[in-house]
């Protein structure tokens, strides 16, 4: 299977391609990736291409691999991501956020069972916009590590900064059930930080 163009969330992430497999106790595999190309691809390379082209593509964006079990409803794809845009996480994190934008690499899982759906591990990033609606700020967060675990996003001492470089240290999660129903919790501390910028009435 293959998909040149692949969108997510209104943020366009490169070609996909995956191949898939039936194992053992009627489990069904799959390992591809994502890749990025400079040129368009035609209808007959999609028909044509194979795992063998996929592995001799320059840019890979990230490698995937997983399985789905059906007795169970259980479906995990493991990623290992080289370069991945952040703006697919701005419709998830819309109730306070009107800005996602950014990369960031690191190895991450996604989990879905019938009652939960998470994702999980670390993603090192590289330049994180974020714009807080109520606030009417921006921060940005530079060369740090976030987790992921299936309570949600974990902020472990993350350095941000506003417009201005003045900068703060953050702690605490933006908590999440499948997707939906964002709730933060979040300490701040700092010195001086834009922490308002909303217009005069």
């Amino acid at each position: 299977l293959m998909a040149s163009d692949f969108t997510l969330n209104n943020t366009q992430l490169g070609n996909v391609f995956l191949t898939a497999g039936i194992g053992e106790g009627g489990s069904l595999g799959f390992s591809g990736g994502i890749f990025k190309r400079d040129e368009p691809i035609s209808s007959t390379i999609i028909n044509e291409y194979t795992i063998k082209n996929y592995q001799t593509e320059n840019n890979k964006l990230a490698n995937i691999n997983g399985y789905y079990l059906s007795h169970i409803k259980r479906f995990v794809a493991k990623a290992n991501v080289g370069s991945l845009d952040l703006g697919f996480l701005q419709p998830f994190l819309s109730s306070f956020s009107n800005q996602v934008s950014g990369t960031a690499s690191g190895e991450l899982s996604f989990i879905a069972s019938a009652d939960s759906s998470y994702i999980s591990g670390k993603a090192h990033v590289n330049r994180m916009t974020m714009g807080i609606t109520p606030l009417g700020t921006t921060y940005y967060i530079d060369n740090q590590d976030v987790l992921f675990n299936s309570k949600g996003i974990v902020f472990d001492n993350i350095t941000l900064t506003d417009k201005d470089k003045n900068s703060a240290t953050m702690n605490g999660h933006i908590y999440h059930n499948l997707f939906k129903d964002m709730k933060i919790g979040l300490d701040i501390n700092t010195n001086r930080i834009m922490a308002l910028n909303l217009p005069r009435n």
